[in-house]
């Protein structure tokens, strides 16, 4: 029993300090300067910085030595 509340605990914590993809996004475009010629633009760099921001959260919760953050390049794919 003991252990299932502290599953639930952990996972629960988790979730809450998930980010926000368009929030983090917003953020991200002010503190970098970002500004994209059309609406669709940004849409397309929104998605690519949403999944990017998956990759550094995964990787963020995996205990590996190093950690991943958001940097001005962010919003590029490979």
């Amino acid at each position: 029993m003991m252990l299932k509340t502290l599953l639930i605990a952990t996972l629960l914590v988790s979730l809450a300090q998930s980010l926000n993809p368009r929030a983090e996004f917003t953020k991200f475009k002010v503190s970098h300067v970002k500004k994209y010629a059309s609406s669709k633009e940004e849409e397309i760099r929104f998605n690519i910085f949403s999944k990017n921001l998956d990759k550094i959260e995964r990787h963020n919760s995996e205990g590996h030595s190093w950690r991943m953050g958001v940097t001005k390049f962010a919003d590029l794919s490979k």
